[in-house]
């Protein structure tokens, strides 16, 4: 997990990313409700989700969701109406979620 944590923090340090990603960590929940209502998506990467609450709480704020066909996604959203579900392997991101123009 520690490898593939850093993994992860090099990509998002890459120039590409730098400027248009940003890691939070633990935020208070009226925070967390600010970031809903100013998205335009939400994409988790997680393949494990044991419950499922990120997805509730963004398709609670009306957000279209994107996420692995895993754990609770495929029971909380449909694919195609409320989500885009990606197979757990062997399928890439860029597939899921077209091209789309930053703010």
């Amino acid at each position: 997990m520690r490898r593939y944590a850093e993994r992860v923090r090099r990509r998002v340090a890459a120039p590409d990313l730098s400027r248009r990603v940003v890691v939070r960590g633990a935020l208070p929940f009226e925070e967390v409700a600010r970031m809903y209502r100013s998205a335009d998506v939400f994409a988790l990467c997680s393949l494990v989700d044991a419950y499922g609450t990120a997805w509730a709480e963004a398709i609670a704020a009306g957000l279209p969701v994107v996420g692995w066909r895993t754990a609770n996604l495929p029971r909380l959203a449909e694919h195609g109406r409320e989500a885009a579900h990606a197979r757990a392997r062997g399928s890439s991101w860029a597939r899921v979620c077209p091209a789309r123009r930053h703010r």
